[in-house]
């Protein structure tokens, strides 16, 4: 009876086919419809994954570098190797939400590098950043570390 009433949904926005990005889910927020694979990036925030029944749940806790705090080459690393993954996941049909606590930051990045690799070396960062901030809207990559970690070393793919 009351078992049945409709949740709320989780906030997200899909950036390409099959690829959503949203800010951190919370146990009364129900998964966009078909939902295959929920990426949980937040470091401070790792819901238990019995929330999402039928939801295969990766779990990635990233840092966002805060202001002065610099880089993270193993957050990097982390969130490079979690974006191939999802663009592979994505490429094989499923629906992937990624997310992180406002769904603009460490999910944006790891969303442009599926969205780069789903590209097959024709989209460039500057691409990718474009289609997510037409999507999710413009504070997308609002923190410069993740933006300027794009832009610096992932800048020549695919511009051509």
């Amino acid at each position: 009876m009351g078992d049945e009433e409709e949740k709320p949904r989780l906030d997200a926005t899909e950036a390409a086919p099959g690829l959503l990005i949203g800010s951190a889910p919370l146990p009364w927020a129900a998964p966009p419809p078909e939902l295959d694979v929920l990426v949980l990036l937040a470091s401070e925030y790792q819901p238990d994954p019995a929330w999402f029944p039928g939801v295969e749940v990766w779990s990635v806790p990233l840092v966002d570098p805060g202001e002065g705090s610099g880089l993270d080459y193993a957050a990097i690393g982390a969130g490079v190797k979690v974006g191939r993954k999802v663009a592979k996941a994505v490429g094989a049909g499923k629906r992937v939400l990624v997310t992180c606590r406002s769904g603009l930051n460490r999910s944006a990045f790891v969303a442009a590098i599926a969205l780069m690799t789903m590209g097959r070396g024709r989209l460039g960062a500057d691409k990718a950043i474009e289609i997510l901030r037409r999507s999710r809207g413009d504070d997308v990559l609002s923190n410069d570390v993740w933006e300027d970690v794009l832009e610096r070393y992932f800048s020549g793919h695919g511009s051509g």
